[in-house]
């Protein structure tokens, strides 16, 4: 070590300083080889560490079977109650409901105008299911022809009957 200022220019400094940073440059390519190493190393410990669980699972699996190891859905809200339950729940609904004013009871009037509301877009328009009817047919052009045989030797293909 020299006694030298560290603003020194000498060459004994330089030479110094130009040693230890060759020093410090092969310390680094040193711990960079070790890192890489010991990745390589990592990975090959979390493949034989998968492949173990893998093997273990697989015999848990054939261990215990597969009806312990589906899992059942528990019911939650309402399907956790007993029909009775839910009855009584469901009526107190509909007495609060008539009890304040909200329920409707249809009469046969308004059944009467529900059928007539469902029936107008029919009667209005006639001629909906015939073009619901003709898609229908265009879609299923050629779904009844059997397709052609080719003929091979030894094997008869009847002619077809001609009708008009």
């Amino acid at each position: 070590m020299s006694v030298h200022p560290t603003e020194c220019r000498c060459a004994d400094c330089i030479h110094e300083l130009q040693h230890d940073s060759d020093r410090a440059q092969a310390q680094t390519l040193g711990l960079l080889d070790l890192l890489g190493s010991q990745r390589r190393d990592l990975r090959q410990l979390q493949a034989d560490l998968n492949a173990t669980i893998d093997r273990i699972c697989v015999r848990l699996d054939s261990a215990i079977g597969t009806e312990q190891k589906k899992a059942t859905k528990t019911a939650r809200g309402f399907a956790r109650l007993s029909p009775e339950e839910r009855k009584r729940i469901a009526s107190m609904g509909g007495t609060t409901a008539q009890a304040r004013g909200l329920a409707h009871k249809f009469t046969v009037e308004d059944n009467i105008q529900g059928g007539m509301k469902g029936g107008a877009h029919w009667r209005d328009n006639p001629g909906h299911l015939a073009e619901i009817g003709r898609k229908g047919g265009r879609a299923k052009l050629g779904y009844r022809k059997r397709p052609q045989r080719a003929e091979t030797p030894g094997h008869w293909v009847p002619e077809k009957p001609n009708h008009g």
